[in-house]
Order: C-alpha cells, then structure tokens, then sequence
C-alpha cells in the first residue's frame, strides 16, 4: 500500500533528481568526493610528501588500541576481529564493522599493519564525501547546490559538536593570535575526521538517514525494508547511533501519525537485523568480569539528576531548524527525530541512573543537526532562485566554499602539529627505524614502546590501554600488570603513588573510583600492595605473567632488573632488555 509523502506541500524529489544531466550530477559527486578523501587522507599525504612515507598515527586510542586490534586481525584473521591481550584472542568489544574493511583492504594491497590507518582514512573520506552528497540530493533538486553545502559540511570544524561556521571562526582566530592550547595535549582540531568515531560509523548513519528518507518521501515495502535494515545495521556498528536511532524512530512513531505503519514495519526489520549484534553484546558482557564496563566508565551508577548536559549551541541549533522544518518540510522529520534522539539522550540518566559516557552522543546529535541545516538552507536557497542565482551571487558562493575548504585543509594541517601527534609519530618512526620485527611475545615497559610493538608487530602489552578495554582481563590482573610494569621500570614507591594519582584523576577512571566502597584512596592502597609485591620478587612476578622484553628509556638505570636480565638492543629513544632465558642467542 503506497501512502502520501508527509510533506506540507508537494515537492516531487524524484522527478527533480532525474532532471539534471549525468554531467552535473557526475561532477558534483566526485568533486564532493574528491574534497572528502583530501580532508581525511592529508595527514598521511603531508607525511608522505615530507618524510617518503605515508605513515600517521593521530593520537593514543588509534596507536594503543585500534591498530593493535587490526595488527592481529591483519596478520591471522583478517576477517574477524579478536581482543590482542590474551594469547590465542577472545571476544572484542570493537566492532568489525568498523575496522573490518580497513584490514580487509590493506591486506588485498600488502600495505601492512599500519597501512590499515591509511586504509580507513580512505574508506572515511570516500564514502563521508560521496555519501554526504547523495544524502542531500534527497532533497535538494540541484546538484551545485547539494555539492556546495557537502564541501561545507565536510571542511567544517565544528560538526561533531552542533557548532557549525562559528567554532572554525573561532580556531582560525585562535591559531592566528598564536593560542597554543589548541595544539597542547590531545588533538582538538577535526573531531569529524577522528578514528574510529566518527570517521568510520558516520557513513552507515549516512545510509540510514538516505534510506529512512526515501522512505519518508514514499512509502513501498521495498522502502520500508531498505530502512529497516539500514537502521538494525547499527545495532552492530555503534553503540550510541543505533539507541538514537531506535528513540528517534519512536519519536518518528509520535509525531507522524500518517507514518506508524511505516515506522512499526521498520521498527520490527530493524530488531530482526540487530538482533544476533544484540544477543553477541550480551554473551560477551556475561562472559566478562563484572568489572570490566566500570572501568572503561560505562554503565555506572550515578544520581539521576547528576551530570546533566544542555549543549547550547546543539539546542540552538534545534530551535532554528526544527519550527522550519515543521512548518515547510515535515519530510525531513525523521532526519530531526533521530538528532532529539541523541541529544534526550545525552541524559538519559533522569531515567535509567547509569552513565555510559554520555558525550558520545554528540557523534549524533551534531553531524545530524548541521545536515538539518544544510537542507533548510539549500531548500531556501531553491525556493528563492529556483532557476538559479544571479551569476555572481552563485560564483561568490562558490568562492566562499573554496576558501571554507581551504581553512579546513589548513586547520588539517595545522591537527598534525599537536605536540603529542608529533610526539607519538616520532616514536612510531624510531620503532620502525630501530626496533621493527625484533620485539617478543609480550612486551613491558615504556608506555610508547609497548604501543608501538603491538601496532606494527602484533606483540602482546604487559600494560596500557588495551588491557582496560580487554574483556579477557579481570581488575586484579589488570592492576596486578600494571604495577608490574611500573616496578620493571624502575619507579619508586613515591614514583607510583604520584603516577596512579595522576592516571586515576583523569576521567577515564571516575567509574572505577566511583564503584569502590573506599574511592580513590582504597584503589591507591589496592594498587600499591600490588606494586610492592611485585618489586618483592621481581624475575619470580615477571616469569609468572610471562614477560620477554622489556624497553626502559635511553639512559635509564637498569640497577633494579633482576640477575640475568640482558641488554638486546639500544635506539636513540629505548633501551631494549630481556631475561637471558628467552633472548636470542645473536643479537646485534
């Protein structure tokens, strides 16, 4: 049974898609497409130019925990994912969905582990750029105009936080009156372009979105199904886009009564595809530690009135698009629904009294309201001149876009600089220079070494990131290892006291100190008695968790390691070290 478009006044999108040349359209979708893969892939392309190598890490979670989940996926099992910290793998909370085609296709072009990052760069900026464009041409009845708003939406700073022009405006000035806390600590500059959220969930979103909307415009079974499927695709790939999706469907439900049928026929596709991603999440958290979702802080406990987040500039945002739409378009509504969605999720404590990371809604909340805008301006845009602009009216807003590309690139260029991504691709070139496929079975010692040799070489960590995120791993192991760690390094008492205090103060860790009865001191105490034990006995703990190697900065003291431990190997930043047992007979 077909039904009515929910629209308020006739648009006949089909017929206005089918009407502009394949020259136009064609152009359009590789110019927007071409913009994508710029933006995404510069890093490695800067890196490339500079160096001869197109090798790039931008931060600690693409170097410490998904390319050592894709180097193992790459090496043994390129077609699933497997957790890289116990031996043999296990169960990943990472979905293969995301990571999945990066390995796939750098292993079909023998670009080796860290190709992978190059992979999904490619992968974002391709299908970011040509999906973007095709998701607005379900509105918009001219190409340019579609092309023009993508180039924005691509190149635009402030998408993932709902803040689109102003927070571009806002770095540029920053940059150019020399604030260096945008280059300080963790990279700030093009979220949007992050791995693996959002670069690598965003284009499913995208689909989802293009289909919901086909379905919106004309209902048919075969629409309704495209839909349902698009959005239980979800369910496997991203945790916070698939619950806004499921309550913006919902809402959709609610505020479109011509559509119920619609939206119960997507609603029941939707469960049966994210059904089985749906019954694997729960096997794997009933197979792992009780603990180990509190300490990477979801799912805790909190005061339901507590930690409530009113973005303004998302809610702003939601008030310009959302009366136009509801006056003019309501057959964008479902694109509206699924942006409330995230954003009454944001705090969904008031009801269910957990947090699970909240901020990571803004991955849906922002994208989709800038697109919101994109449509109510391009569709104002045609309403206006529905012929076209005046000549130069349309070649100053082509200029406009260039340069707001421009000063994308630019702020991309300028990401590269941040002090720590400069420092973690250091590190990475010294590895490869000195170190690459020398490192053994598992791998202690300092924090960029250990990261290094998972991500190139596929060995296992003794400690770090993984280990918190690993669902093999019990809290006692977890700490147990990484007070280890800290003892074959050589720290003091006090030394470990004032690093644990540090880790534990970042927010990572509040679920974790919330859960425990005694809070932050009792993890301290906990922590130290594991870290006196191991210094107690030294080669007996690390002979026990089966430590072979062990990299101590250049020119630390190797005093404290036990009787027997030998020198391998020196760069110009580690000093690489072993018990004589399982060093090699020959080494340099």
């Amino acid at each position: 049974m077909t039904e009515e478009p929910a629209s308020p006044e006739p648009t006949g999108q089909a017929a206005a898609r089918a009407s502009p040349s394949r020259r136009a359209e064609g152009l359009a979708l590789l110019i927007c497409v071409l913009a994508g893969t710029l933006l995404s892939l510069y890093p490695h392309l800067r890196a490339w130019i500079e160096q001869g190598d197109p090798v790039f890490v931008a931060d600690r979670d693409e170097l410490e925990i998904y390319l050592p989940t894709a180097t193992r996926s790459y090496l043994e099992h390129p077609f699933r994912l497997a957790d890289p910290v116990p031996r043999g793998g296990g169960r990943t909370m990472f979905p293969w969905q995301q990571l999945g085609p990066g390995v796939l296709l750098a292993r079909a072009l023998s670009w080796g582990p860290l190709g992978v990052s190059f992979a999904w760069r490619l992968l974002a900026g391709l299908l970011i750029g040509g999906l973007t464009y095709v998701t607005l041409r379900q509105r918009l009845r001219r190409p340019a105009v579609a092309c023009v708003l993508t180039l924005f939406l691509l190149a635009d700073l402030g998408l993932v936080f709902g803040k689109p022009l102003l927070y571009q405006l806002s770095a540029l000035l920053g940059l150019v009156r020399g604030d260096e806390a945008l280059l300080a600590g963790w990279p700030k500059l093009h979220a949007n372009w992050r791995l693996i959220t959002p670069a690598l969930s965003w284009p499913w979103v995208l689909v989802a979105c293009t289909l919901w909307l086909r379905l919106a415009e004309r209902s048919s079974p075969k629409r309704r199904a495209l839909a349902g499927v698009a959005l239980g695709a979800l369910v496997a790939v991203y945790f916070y886009h698939w619950t806004a999706a499921a309550l913006g469907l919902a809402l959709w439900f609610l505020l479109a009564p011509e559509r119920r049928r619609d939206a119960l026929h997507v609603a029941w596709i939707a469960v049966a595809v994210g059904l089985p991603a749906l019954i694997a999440g729960s096997l794997l958290k009933a197979e792992a530690p009780p603990d180990w979702l509190v300490r990477s802080d979801k799912f805790v406990p909190i005061a339901r009135t507590s930690e409530l987040a009113f973005p303004k500039s998302a809610w702003a945002l939601a008030l310009i698009t959302f009366p136009w739409l509801w006056r003019r378009r309501r057959d964008l509504l479902p694109l509206a629904c699924f942006a409330l969605g995230a954003l009454l999720l944001l705090n969904h404590q008031l009801l269910s009294g957990l947090r699970i990371e909240n901020w990571h809604w803004q991955y849906g909340y922002g994208p989709l309201l800038c697109l919101l805008l994109a449509f109510a301006l391009g569709i104002e845009w045609e309403r206006r001149w529905p012929k076209g602009p005046p000549r130069g009216l349309g070649v100053g807003v082509c200029l406009v876009a260039a340069a707001f590309v421009t000063s994308g690139l630019f702020l991309r260029h300028k990401g590269c600089e941040s002090r720590l991504t400069r420092h973690l691709n250091q590190a990475l070139g010294d590895y490869r220079e000195h170190h690459q496929g020398r490192s053994r079975e598992l791998v202690a010692g300092q924090r960029d070494y250990v990261a290094c040799a998972a991500a190139v070489d596929g060995s296992r960590s003794l400690s770090g990131e993984l280990l918190r995120f690993s669902p093999a791993v019990s809290l006692v192991t977890w700490e147990e290892r990484e007070a280890l760690n800290a003892a074959l390094l050589g720290l003091t008492p006090g030394e470990f006291r004032r690093q644990q205090e540090r880790a534990l103060g970042e927010s990572f860790f509040r679920g974790l100190v919330e859960a425990t009865p005694g809070g932050l001191e009792e993890v301290l105490l906990r922590r130290i008695r594991h870290f006196q034990r191991a210094r107690l006995d030294l080669a007996a703990t690390a002979e026990r968790l089966g430590v072979q190697e062990l990299a101590l900065p250049l020119g630390a003291s190797s005093a404290h390691l036990p009787r027997g431990w030998v020198r391998l190997r020196a760069g110009p930043r580690w000093e690489v070290w072993a018990p004589q047992a399982s060093a090699p007979k020959r080494r340099e």
